[in-house]
């Protein structure tokens, strides 16, 4: 493994258009096998993926490489309906991390982060 990409392959490059948000959104992100939650700020999102930071104190090592992950309890308004999305981390910095949701998401991205 290279550092930061968990598997040699391109599954970590998104080639979906992503879009950087404009204001924070902060949700909670669930490793189903070990039972642990942590809260994550959303940096950008596209159909496909997003971009995770952490608080200071974690470190995104402490994740499991092929762990399911979930995310929910996004503030009401559109971005609510990411709730319950899983996805699968597929690379990770100091601070951050990003997934790639298991299935794209079927919904406009300027309906989600157009009326934040």
């Amino acid at each position: 493994m290279s550092g930061t990409e968990l598997e040699n392959s391109d599954i970590g490059r998104r080639v979906a258009t992503r879009v950087q948000l404009d204001q924070p959104c902060f949700a909670l992100l669930h490793v189903l096998e070990t039972g642990a939650i942590f809260q994550v700020m959303l940096i950008d999102l596209s159909l496909t993926g997003a971009q995770l930071l952490f608080p200071p104190q974690f470190d995104p090592a402490e994740i499991p490489d092929k762990a399911t992950l979930m995310l929910d309890s996004f503030p009401p308004g559109p971005m609510a309906m990411l709730d319950n999305i899983r996805a699968n981390m597929v690379w990770r910095g100091l601070s951050n991390c990003g997934i790639l949701f298991n299935y794209p998401l079927q919904v406009p991205l300027e309906m989600l982060v157009g009326k934040m």
